[in-house]
């Protein structure tokens, strides 16, 4: 039957991969194929999805809906530069080992909107992704800068003046922790940052009085791995999360440079690619943990984008604090 429906006879035989048609000689041939897969754009689970017949669309124990998530794709444009009166927030998700497989470094950037009442968080936008080089040193990964001159870490903080960055600490994270820490100077252009200070840890800074920026997250420190997981749930749930639309309906005006418009497009790509890692996501049967179902696909932007929202959450939920104290009125002391 394989062999009448490729001779194109009346027959149908579904779930066939790639290699069916490329062994009768249909469409694109094998190397052509290969050439595809393994390049470094292209996506793991889209290329299983559209080449080998498999469904990936929503795994057993799934993180979160992804038809949901693919709803929250409304933001037209990513944002290299700031918008006024609003709160920008970075999260840094550092890469777990000098292992080639297993050396990619994330940051990302939230956009907070809040009620004008209340002061809760209306929205979280994620306006900009970026994803290093593999291997760098740690030295480089704090205040490193692309071909593009995409401000990351120092640099970047200068254009947003984020309330906090956050970090991810555990293993070799503490070594950029520890960098962001001291006072440096820009091995490109010679401008001295000063250290920052520790929010939440005791790590001694160079600078003591200097501005309380970092804050360092261990995942199994105050169950903030559970907690980055339900954050997320949470933000999805309620559509309080934002997302940029997908790389195939990003519209860039014309009076963008060529440097801009590259690096507009890489982070709704990196957007394309977080889709792809949540789809590749499963929750625990206990809930405190996600694991990959392919190992080929990462999860670092799916880790800065949890970690960012469990900070939000912990600390900047204007609301919880507000019930806090209004609760505490109604307790007295002799």
């Amino acid at each position: 039957m394989v062999k009448e429906m490729a001779e194109l006879k009346g027959k149908m035989v579904l779930g066939a991969s790639w290699e069916l048609p490329c062994y009768f000689g249909r469409g694109q041939t094998r190397k052509e194929i290969l050439a595809i897969k393994n390049d470094p754009t292209t996506s793991h689970i889209n290329f299983a999805r559209n080449y080998g017949s498999e469904w990936v669309g929503l795994v057993d124990g799934a993180l979160v809906s992804i038809g949901k998530l693919m709803n929250l794709r409304v933001e037209k444009i990513a944002r290299p530069r700031p918008r006024k009166n609003k709160e920008y927030y970075l999260s840094i998700d550092v890469a777990r080992s000098f292992k080639e497989s297993n050396n990619k470094s994330a940051f990302t950037v939230g956009e907070v909107e809040r009620h004008e009442k209340s002061g809760a968080i209306k929205s979280v936008t994620i306006v900009y992704i970026y994803v290093p080089p593999n291997g760098l040193s740690f030295e480089e990964q704090a205040y490193i800068a692309p071909q593009h001159v995409v401000p990351l870490a120092r640099r970047m903080d200068k254009i947003y003046n984020f309330e906090t960055v956050i970090v991810d600490i555990n293993g070799l994270g503490m070594p950029v922790f520890e960098e962001l820490l001291k006072n440096s100077v820009d091995p490109k252009t010679g401008e001295n940052y000063p250290a920052w200070t520790s929010i939440n840890t005791e790590h001694t800074s160079h600078n003591p009085t200097g501005v309380r920026k970092l804050y360092g997250i261990k995942s199994h420190v105050d169950h903030a791995l559970e907690r980055s997981i339900q954050a997320f749930i949470d933000y999805v749930d309620t559509e309080k999360l934002r997302l940029l639309i997908p790389s195939a309906e990003l519209k860039i005006p014309e009076n963008f440079t060529q440097s801009q418009k590259a690096e507009v497009r890489a982070c709704h790509f990196r957007t394309d690619q977080l889709i792809d890692q949540v789809a590749n996501l499963r929750l625990s049967k206990d809930s405190k943990r996600v694991e990959r179902v392919s190992k080929k696909t990462d999860m670092d932007i799916y880790d800065t984008i949890a970690y960012l929202l469990f900070y939000l959450n912990k600390h900047e939920n204007v609301t919880n604090r507000m019930e806090q104290e209004d609760a505490s009125s109604f307790f007295f002391m002799d």
